[in-house]
């Protein structure tokens, strides 16, 4: 029985190093109120609340959903199937921050009590970088257009990838058809 006892131990020890060190926020949750049981460092890094703040209360009380209802259909698909991968989402910060998140939650059942655990990878960083480049492309693009000189562009296999306006006034050919130049 001891021993027995000190294994249970020894793997809830093993679980809380494992759920305080991931990168990822994450959040254990009870059911069927979704009591908020630990939330990790990067968790509180992440959303600015701290532990303390969390324990005891209701996921729903915080309002780290930048669209509620948006929150309201994925706990309800979650409590239906039993979890939600990679769901792309905006989330809000205590100090009403925003940012791209991809949520993943499991529910897990423990003897009679059943929990949710949730990670969350940030990709606030990966968005911002997309949207940068899709300005920047665009501009280019732009520039491109507007330049009354011809512009060809050729891959390696000097395939034609691009032409400019400029070169189908020159040429009269349409841009359906810019391989006949």
């Amino acid at each position: 029985h001891k021993r027995a006892e000190e294994e249970v131990l020894a793997k809830q020890e093993l679980f809380q190093k494992t759920f305080d060190i991931s990168p990822l926020p994450s959040v254990l949750s009870k059911l069927p109120e979704r009591t908020i049981v630990d939330v990790n460092p990067a968790f509180e890094k992440l959303f600015e609340y701290t532990r303390a703040e969390m324990i005891g209360k209701s996921v729903a009380e915080f309002d780290l959903w930048a669209d509620v209802s948006e929150r309201q259909r994925v706990a309800e698909v979650l409590i239906k199937s039993g979890s939600v991968h990679d769901y792309e989402f905006v989330f809000k910060t205590k100090s009403g921050e925003t940012g791209y998140g991809i949520f993943y939650s499991e529910t897990i059942q423990q003897l009679a009590d059943k929990y949710v655990l949730t990670k969350v990878m940030n990709i606030t960083e990966r968005k911002q970088a997309e949207r940068a480049l899709r300005e920047s492309e665009e501009r280019f693009r732009r520039a491109l257009e507007n330049i009354p000189d011809v512009i060809v562009i050729y891959d390696r296999d000097l395939r034609i990838q691009y032409i400019n306006e400029a070169t189908l006034q020159v040429t009269g050919r349409p841009i359906s058809d810019p391989l006949k130049i």
